[in-house]
């Protein structure tokens, strides 16, 4: 397997993994958190909706990547274009919420992510 495509399964199923981590392992003390503070079960239902829209989303940019490596694995024409948008997203998002969280390494893993699907969506 040449190396940009293994590099695109590798950072698809990373983002599928991600998404399970951030659904499953991450919102918990999240709302956890919420409640010792007080917050209204409104807001709570609200912000936990936001939550599980970005494992989602998360879990569909991993499935973009995933198929779009298979399918160049099998030689079928590659459009680099979803993966690319996806690499955009993490980049920004990843770069952004770095910059606004007082460089918080958690964020560093959008970024390398970024990377990652950039470079298999990369020329051959």
């Amino acid at each position: 397997m040449k190396p940009r495509i293994l590099t695109g399964m590798v950072a698809g199923i990373l983002l599928l993994a991600s998404s399970a981590a951030h659904a499953f392992l991450g919102w918990p003390p999240f709302a956890k958190a919420l409640a010792q503070l007080g917050a209204d079960s409104d807001v709570t239902g609200g912000l936990q909706m936001g939550w599980m829209w970005g494992s989602a989303t998360l879990f569909g940019c991993g499935l973009i990547v995933v198929f779009a490596a298979i399918g160049r694995w099998r030689g079928r024409p590659f459009d680099p274009v979803p993966s690319r948008i996806v690499a955009g997203c993490l980049l920004a998002f990843g770069i952004g919420a770095f910059l606004a969280r007082d460089f918080n390494p958690h964020f560093l893993l959008f970024i390398v992510l970024g990377v990652l699907v950039r470079f298999f969506a990369a020329g051959e």
